[in-house]
């Protein structure tokens, strides 16, 4: 409530506090947190109650219209005792938000009136358009519901209390705003239910964590169990030294059993662990390390097998130069978690500066994938591409991490000398400029714009900034600079006559139609012609470099892919012929650079997702595999697309889904026995052995010599992930 008693939504996935009190045992422990502001275009909010336009991060139609929906999953929640979307992980989370209607109240719980399930779906409708609007219109809808419950005041008290509560983070961990602080309660038995009492108006929270905003005034807290019951008067929040508010828990009983006090202590290390990682990352973002060491070497002592302790470490070993135990330890973290964020972000930097630009950018991939939000994870991507000299990306990369931290200076160094190498020096100096604004003492930004003064000619700049480069570094020798590039040279056009322009056009237009219906022998064979025409067409090449690939001709592929690239630096299907040769020809890692450029450059294609996608199946990087295809496959529904997440979700023991990949590959493909073979071989090991004799017996008709294959073996699936209790979102400051 508002200091004049008006009802607010207040989302707590945002709010922040000056300290947290976690209840350890008998004790309370309180650990400091800093403020931070949100920035643009990162998903922030509780997830449950994002509108479509919050989960795709759509902040142009984020508005009054979005609050509307938050209000009506609220209301949903009131009628049903349900969320509107089941507890998943944020990424399928986001996807049911984005993609699924929401379920009408009266399907979840029989009794809604009609009129009020009626006014839910409207207020969680997809379109923005077609919702409520504005708050006035809803509550004016809700009005005689409210009415015909007791009159006025009921009303107000019923929309102000649904104004009010907030799903915050599961788990077992409840937040409430009041006048005076954030309090965050963290409770050790997941079926305690709790209660806040506000000013004689009862509230229910429920254990999955719902928050209320109090008004100031009396109010308490009880929290009951099997074995203990609490209630409070006070709460503790600490501002500095000084308690604001308080609150205790107490066993109902003095002596619990053994099982109890077992279970407590467990809960008790996980919730420290917890705050520990969380402390750890946020204090390596700090470049703190040295306190950042002594926080992790507690983790270590409470979960010695920690993923995320292991990659905080190998981070923390970086900084101190000690790079072959940081990559002990972040590939040690990755055996036991493949998505450990910051083991991840260890590599990138790691292979990036041991020169393995195309190792560095598949882990930063990975990493961005998890957190796309974290300002290292596309620096570190930039880098390597700047080693690479693909600029522009390097350059796209670089302005993702200065969006979200706009002092970061390892990203305006890159993208400074990025700037350079293309010979955009203006932009260039302003990158070092900023840098130095805020770190005066940087000797590569200084030691960088000595070059760019120099490629612009400015002696006396240029030695002015190397004198300050070498007194702050004298490892800095000026004898050993590193001159930036030339700006490369656009290729010459060849001039044609109106007439030759129209030949060449109706041959591209009947490339693209055989694309489609011929095949990659007819392209090669139009895209010859229209280059005998116009030996300078960037489309030309890009067909020919194309449909090489597909006849798995790589080497041709590669040097037509390259011919045609300063031609047409932007054309993303190049980008996708020369990564596929390239991973053809060497390994699959050297494949993810180029089709990772023909996401940026082109999202919606799918052969550059679904190619990256098997890249790193290949590598045994299951997790960014599946996330690739899925892409791929929200684009276009390609039979190789479902066999390779098959192929992984096989590998991660999801045999169902790989059942249903397979079952759509054999669709596709019908003419294909192995597929069927597959199916057989899924099917028995879910213990379905009639669709499993049935899915051979069709293979066998099929393909006859299948009758002779042995039976097929699934490979062992990887061991389950090792989890580390879940890190709170303010831990992910900047």
């Amino acid at each position: 409530m508002s200091g004049r008693g008006e009802p607010v939504i207040t989302d707590f996935g945002l709010a922040l506090r000056a300290s947290v009190s976690i209840p350890a045992a008998q004790s309370v422990q309180t650990i400091d947190h800093e403020s931070r502001l949100t920035q643009s275009g990162v998903l922030l909010g509780t997830p449950a109650y994002m509108s479509p336009e919050q989960a795709r991060g759509d902040v142009e139609r984020i508005g009054p219209a979005s609050d509307v929906y938050a209000l009506g999953a609220i209301l949903f929640e009131l009628l049903t005792g349900k969320p509107p979307f089941p507890p998943v992980p944020l990424v399928d989370m986001v996807r049911l938000i984005e993609n699924e209607p929401a379920p009408a109240p009266s399907a979840i719980r029989r009794g809604v009136p009609a009129g009020l399930d009626a006014i839910c779906r409207k207020a969680m409708a997809k379109a923005p358009a077609e919702r409520f609007p504005s708050m006035d219109a809803f509550a004016d809808a809700l009005a005689p519901f409210a009415a015909k419950s007791g009159g006025r005041r009921w009303r107000q008290f019923a929309v102000a209390a649904a104004l009010a509560i907030v799903l915050a983070l599961a788990g077992g961990v409840i937040y409430v705003q009041t006048e005076s602080g954030t309090i965050e309660i963290r409770l050790n038995e997941p079926a305690a239910n709790v209660q806040v009492l506000v000013d004689g108006n009862e509230i229910q929270l429920t254990d999955r964590g719902r928050v209320t905003k109090l008004r100031s005034g009396p109010h308490g807290l009880e929290i009951k169990g099997p074995d203990f019951e609490t209630i409070a008067r006070t709460f503790k929040v600490y501002r500095g030294r000084n308690p604001v508010l308080e609150v205790e828990l107490r066993p109902k009983t003095k002596v619990a059993d053994a099982k109890t006090e077992e279970s407590l202590t467990q809960n008790a290390q996980r919730l420290r662990l917890a705050s520990l990682l969380a402390q750890g990352e946020r204090l390596i973002a700090q470049s703190r390390n040295g306190k950042a060491v002594e926080v992790v070497e507690e983790a270590f002592t409470l979960a010695p097998d920690s993923p995320t302790a292991l990659g905080l470490r190998a981070l923390l070993r970086i900084g101190h130069g000690d790079k072959s135990k940081a990559r002990a330890d972040a590939e040690a973290a990755l055996k036991l978690n493949p998505e450990t964020f910051q083991a991840l972000l260890a590599l990138s930097i790691l292979n990036a500066e041991e020169g393995k630009a195309d190792a560095g950018i598949a882990a930063a991939n990975a990493a961005i994938r998890l957190r796309s939000d974290n300002a290292w994870a596309w620096s570190g991507r930039a880098k390597a591409f700047l080693d690479k000299k693909e600029f522009r990306q390097a350059i796209a990369d670089a302005t993702q991490a200065i969006n979200i931290d706009l002092t970061h200076a390892p990203s305006l160094l890159t993208r400074g000398a990025a700037y350079a190498n293309l010979g955009d020096y203006d932009k260039a100096l302003a990158d070092y400029d900023a840098v130095l604004a805020s770190d005066p003492k940087n000797a590569g930004a200084f030691a960088q714009r000595a070059l760019v003064h120099t490629k612009m000619g400015s002696r006396a700049k240029a030695e002015a900034d190397w004198k300050k480069a070498n007194a702050l570094n004298p490892a800095i020798k000026s004898e050993v600079r590193v001159v930036f590039s030339d700006p490369p040279e656009m290729p010459l056009r060849k001039k044609l006559s109106a007439d030759k322009i129209a030949q060449v056009g109706e041959l591209l237009a009947a490339i693209e139609r055989n694309f489609v219906q011929g095949g990659p022998q007819d392209v090669l064979k139009i895209a010859d012609e229209a280059l005998l025409i116009d030996p300078t067409s960037p489309a030309a090449h890009s067909a020919r470099a194309r449909a090489l690939t597909e006849l798995d001709r790589h080497r041709e592929a590669l040097a037509e892919a390259e011919k045609a690239l300063p031609l047409a630096p932007k054309d993303a299907w190049l980008y996708v012929s020369r990564g596929v040769a390239r991973g053809a020809m060497t390994e699959p890692v050297a494949a993810i650079p180029d089709l990772t450029i023909a996401i940026t450059i082109a999202p919606a294609n799918a052969y550059a997702w679904g190619n990256r996608g098997f890249a790193y199946g290949l590598r045994g990087q299951y997790y960014q595999a599946v996330a690739d295809l899925n892409k791929a496959i929200a684009l276009k529904s390609v039979s190789q697309f479902h066999m390779n997440r098959g192929s992984s979700y096989v590998f991660l023991g999801e045999y169902a889904k790989a059942l249903a990949d397979y079952e759509t590959t054999a669709k596709l493909d019908p003419d294909n026995a192995q597929w069927r073979m597959i199916c057989s071989v899924l099917r028995s090991r879910l213990g379905d052995t009639d669709g499993a004799r049935k899915d051979r017996e069709m293979a066998i008709k099929i393909d006859p010599t299948m009758k002779d294959v042995p039976p097929m073996q699934l490979p062992a699936p990887l061991p389950p992930l090792k989890l580390d209790p879940v890190v709170l979102e303010e831990s992910r400051k900047k």
